[in-house]
């Protein structure tokens, strides 16, 4: 039997793009200027030069790490085994809140279709909730190829969008100029664009599909956050520039781009059709993967134990019953309460930056005697994201709970070493 192909550089580019750009390019042109008004692409310009300081010290920590463990192992390799006990319940927590928040602006894009549409909005919205978990039940996994295809659509989409939108003023650039919301907005900003580039590291737990996985990871993580770094900065610019502020929706930026170019009849419902099937396709995949997150917690008496079961084709049906219907609630709640979908976005967007921090916290720890010049760069990038998440107040609670509470709670139901291997 022949040996599978491996990847190569443009593969490995074209993986980490992808990685990066998921449903955030939907929304988060018009949320980051939300937050931070014309100061919107110096917030994406913030956020893009953390993660590049981030490539090198991943590709650092991910040869000596267990690449089986993913980030549980990075965790483990600084900060000890217990440090890495909170990581499941800090991800679940992220996701139960993000997923609906997604799946509400898959609804939103469908309902803009036309005035009879309003009824798309929950439709669709629950749809790509339950759909993804009953083909899970059923042990159906999506292609990655087709994955990958719903992921470069809405790319290509987004840069159709840019391109026809970009004449319709004078000079998108021009609203750059740092202004309105000053230093704060430029910060909250910066917070949520962390939504779109969470992830990129994901890829080097790929390595061994490469051919050259030392080589060709880190260049490609380096070009896939230029390339979609610079891509979020023309759109938020050209949004910025095209979207009056009395009618910037947090939840549309892609949508009233595509409603405002030259192309509108054809890219307006082009951008709600592959909006919906690229996040049907990722929930699939954050569907099969968040289940056994959470089984796994189980097993660690971390989460109930009950979350171990699984079903004839090997799913943990009960734990993805409970995020399923987790879910579906929290959509309910968004669908009548704005307010709470903003928060989730900063909330989400806060969580990622704090499980970077850990990291960094694990870097720092390695990196002690060795190297003293990445030392000092690790504890300054530490420094700037423990600034953004601080900036938000009382949001920085939630992360906190979810990593250090539920292992506390369930710390004295542990199994002890070794009883399981007798």
């Amino acid at each position: 039997m022949s040996p599978s192909p491996r990847l190569g550089l443009t593969s490995a580019v074209v993986h980490a793009a992808s990685s990066i750009l998921g449903s955030g390019i939907l929304f988060l042109p018009g949320a980051t200027v939300a937050a931070a008004g014309t100061n919107a692409a110096w917030s994406w310009l913030a956020a893009t030069l953390l993660c590049l300081l981030l490539v090198p010290l991943f590709t650092l920590l991910i040869k000596r790490a267990d690449s089986s463990r993913g980030m549980n192992g990075l965790l483990e390799l600084g900060l000890g085994l217990r440090a890495s006990r909170g990581i499941g319940p800090l991800v679940l927590g992220t996701v139960c809140f993000g997923m609906p928040a997604s799946a509400l602006i898959a609804g939103e894009f469908a309902a803009r279709l036309g005035p009879t549409c309003a009824w798309l909005k929950p439709a669709l919205a629950l749809s790509v909730i339950v759909v993804p978990i009953m083909a899970n039940l059923a042990g159906a996994r999506i292609n990655s190829r087709i994955q990958l295809f719903a992921t470069l659509s809405v790319i290509a989409v987004a840069a159709l969008v840019l391109a026809w939108s970009w004449g319709f003023q004078a000079s998108p650039i021009s609203q750059t100029a740092p202004s309105g919301n000053g230093v704060s907005g430029v910060m909250a900003g910066t917070l949520l664009a962390f939504w779109a580039f969470a992830g990129f590291e994901n890829l080097a737990f790929m390595s061994a599909e490469f051919e050259n996985p030392r080589r060709d990871i880190p260049r490609a993580m380096l070009v896939a956050i230029l390339v979609c770094g610079t891509l979020y900065i023309l759109l938020a610019s050209n949004y910025a520039a095209l979207v009056p502020q009395s009618e910037v929706d947090s939840k549309l930026g892609l949508m009233q781009l595509a409603e405002r170019s030259s192309g509108a009849n054809f890219l307006a419902p082009a951008t709600a059709a592959l909006a919906a099937l690229s996040i049907f396709v990722n929930f699939n995949s954050w569907f099969w993967g968040v289940s056994r997150l959470a089984a796994t917690a189980g097993s660690d008496q971390i989460l109930p134990s009950s979350f171990v079961r699984t079903n004839r084709a090997g799913t943990p049906w009960l734990a993805l019953l409970w995020i399923g219907v987790f879910q579906v609630g929290v959509v309910c709640v968004m669908l009548r309460h704005t307010a709470a979908f903003d928060w989730a976005i900063r909330q989400v967007s806060l969580n990622f930056v704090f499980i970077y921090v850990l990291v960094l916290a694990s870097a720092v720890r390695v990196l002690w005697i060795e190297r003293v010049w990445l030392w000092t760069a690790c504890a300054l990038v530490a420094l700037a994201f423990l600034a953004v998440m601080l900036s938000q107040g009382w949001l920085v609670l939630y992360p906190l709970a979810l990593y250090f509470g539920f292992p506390a709670i369930r710390r004295n139901e542990t199994p002890a070493a070794g009883a399981t291997s007798r």
